[in-house]
């Protein structure tokens, strides 16, 4: 058990790191943030907590059921929109920038084609806006062995290990506004 409360814990500091970042880097105001792959609305509520309209995508009904009754928990549904959709059916939702903020958290390594889905990320992002992007990547393992289990030797070992699906973002998938 002391593993998974460590993992929680975890969790919840880069999460709230996460969002802290998100803040120090947005103009002040409501903002409209879209939440792409969003889940049951782990980032989403707690952006339309601080007033912000949030619309959060996931392909999942399950997933978009459960963030609306946790939007309704927290007295919030009236600030957050959930569709289904696959990200890659943004460019057709959104054909003009629409937010501020797009969060795309825990998607890329879900996805077959990470350059096509960042570009579709970039499409509804208004001039200006902030796009984050947490994903996994082929040191994560590595880097929360040696951070988490303070195992430098394990830590060493898995940078070597084989992955199942590891991916770059060249710089100039970006749309050129970014």
């Amino acid at each position: 058990m002391e593993g998974v409360a460590r993992d929680a814990v975890g969790g919840v500091c880069a999460t709230r790191s996460g969002r802290a970042n998100i803040r120090r880097h947005v103009r002040a105001g409501p903002l409209q943030v879209l939440d792409v792959g969003g889940g049951n609305g782990l980032d989403a509520i707690p952006f339309a907590s601080q007033g912000h309209a949030v619309t959060l995508v996931d392909f999942a009904d399950e997933m978009l059921a459960e963030a609306e009754r946790n939007a309704e928990i927290a007295g919030v549904l009236d600030r957050v929109k959930t569709m289904r959709a696959e990200a890659s059916s943004l460019p057709k939702l959104f054909p003009e920038p629409a937010f501020d903020v797009v969060l795309a958290h825990n998607l890329l390594q879900y996805v077959d084609d990470v350059d096509a889905t960042v570009e579709s990320l970039c499409r509804p992002l208004r001039p200006g806006g902030l796009i984050s992007i947490i994903s996994v990547n082929r040191y994560s393992e590595a880097y929360r062995t040696a951070i988490r289990d303070l195992d430098l030797v394990e830590a060493l070992s898995r940078l070597d290990a084989p992955t199942t699906k590891a991916g770059f973002v060249p710089g100039d998938a970006l749309h050129p506004r970014l």
